[in-house]
């Protein structure tokens, strides 16, 4: 009987030092995502940036990127999402995800909001 007790107590301390293990290796998992996607958020928000400053002081950029966007908009890293912002001129969506725009930050976007695309 005695044996039953301790065989009983020592699997009860195995299953409570696995359950502890898993806990410690699912909340670093969740940090290290956390991290990743920490980093692309920043990355996409300097990438955003990087074209909407781009194209407020080179023309020639403007114009691809009203005419062709994804030939213009290459070499960013930029999300698809990111990118329909750009390309739409969604300036609301951009702010979100970046914070509030300069004049000439936006420039590029109050451009492209005036093009009558149909």
């Amino acid at each position: 009987m005695q044996l039953e007790t301790d065989k009983g107590n020592l699997e009860g301390q195995i299953e409570k030092a696995v359950d502890k293990k898993l806990g410690e290796t699912k909340e670093e998992i969740m940090n290290a995502v956390d991290n990743i996607l920490g980093e692309k958020i920043l990355i996409g928000r300097e990438a955003i940036l990087d074209v909407l400053e781009r194209a407020a002081v080179d023309t020639d950029f403007m114009a691809q990127l009203a005419e062709k966007p994804d030939e213009a908009l290459k070499g960013y890293g930029l999300t698809y999402d990111e990118k329909a912002a750009i390309s739409s001129g969604d300036i609301r969506q951009i702010e979100d995800w970046v914070g509030k725009l300069t004049p000439e930050q936006s420039k590029w976007l109050w451009a492209r909001l005036q093009q009558e695309r149909w």
